[in-house]
């Protein structure tokens, strides 16, 4: 199977991978063949891409870091939660099924830890309610798994950042929803989500959260240098749940359309990071992130140095911008496939940028 754009999508194509809807529910399942119909409800739906099976990626295995039934329950549940806040309900029995959730999805990428984490295994939609905060969860669990975070620490660290834009919901829906950048009043307004999520889960969530978590929801807009909100914290004064919480925030707002800004590539977004390190975001985190995050995620198509389409097949920790290729055009003609190690020194190619194909 491979990743391709929908705008890539032909039809017959068949789909590799299941598409969810905002509530978890599977919109397009697994081996339907795609039609015109189904490529015009991906972009109404704003899916930017799909999985699918073809003779190029017959013999690539993708492999996911989470299960298709986590993924779906982990989403119908922040729909649940988020929605009970947003109507002013009791929502605390959720909260305590969201955190069981929370384990689960520490469990599956524990079980997975020797791979790296593509962005496209979590990402075949681009709705920014739920989804961002799942995609925010798996980021994070990720990052601390390579810092030697316990299982116990991880799955509030989960809870945490499933629930980190909570706040949300109690800001003016026009504002977040707003299709453009936010005028100076606004932004005012969207800063308090922090806060005003902070205050929820603290006076709602009786027993099920604790402090720990709870501050990782308040800190994910802070920075290192003191130019975040809402407290304008420093360094150390930042909790720690709340610089991880942080790079995976903005990573994952990278990577995504926004009405203002198409998304960027995994690549990019990546250096993004590393350059703020130390300004905006922790030193440590931003390495835990670097290396456990594929800049050319499995699936891909890319341009190669000499000028021939490839597809990424394997990623490797220690030479994330050297994975291992499936080369299957050149001179802009289909061959036959052959694979490329591009970490092995004896080939002097390098990935140059990714391609539509």
């Amino acid at each position: 199977m491979r990743y391709i754009p929908r705008n890539c999508i032909r039809e017959d194509a068949i789909l590799a991978r299941p598409i969810y809807g905002d509530n978890g529910k599977v919109l397009l399942s697994e081996g339907v063949k795609m039609n015109q119909a189904y490529i015009d409800r991906l972009a109404f739906c704003g899916i930017n891409g799909v999985y699918i099976h073809d003779s190029v990626s017959c013999d690539l295995e993708i492999k996911s870091v989470i299960t298709e039934e986590v993924k779906a329950t982990t989403l119908s549940q922040l729909t649940d939660v988020f929605n009970l806040a947003g109507e002013g309900k009791d929502s605390d029995l959720n909260a305590r099924q969201l955190l069981k959730t929370a384990e689960k999805l520490v469990n599956d990428i524990v079980k997975n830890n020797d791979v790296m984490l593509n962005l496209f295994d979590i990402k075949t939609y681009d709705n920014y309610t739920y989804f961002h905060c799942m995609d925010a969860a798996i980021l994070s669990i990720t990052i601390a798994l390579e810092m030697e975070y316990s299982m116990k620490d991880m799955v509030q660290l989960a809870f945490s950042a499933l629930l980190h834009d909570i706040g949300k919901v109690f800001v003016d829906s026009e504002i977040v929803n707003k299709k453009g950048k936010l005028d100076a009043e606004e932004m005012k307004e969207m800063q308090k989500h922090p806060k005003e999520g902070y205050n929820h889960v603290r006076e709602n969530f009786h027993g099920t959260i604790s402090m720990q978590t709870a501050r990782g929801i308040l800190d994910h807009h802070e920075r290192e240098d003191g130019s975040g909100y809402p407290n304008k914290l420093k360094g150390n004064e930042i909790s720690d749940f709340g610089k991880i919480i942080a790079v995976a925030d903005v990573y994952d707002a990278l990577v995504s359309d926004r009405p203002y800004r198409k998304a960027v590539f995994p690549l990019e977004a990546i250096e993004y990071i590393k350059g703020s390190g130390g300004s905006s975001f922790n030193f440590e985190v931003v390495e835990a992130f670097s290396k456990k995050i594929a800049p050319f995620p499995v699936g891909t198509c890319v341009k190669l140095s000499d000028n021939s389409i490839a597809l990424v097949s394997e990623n490797f920790k220690s030479y994330a911008q050297r994975p291992k290729v499936k080369v299957f055009m050149e001179n802009d003609k289909e061959i036959t496939p052959y694979y490329l190690n591009l970490k092995d020194e004896a080939y002097n190619v390098t990935v140059v940028s990714t391609v539509e194909v």
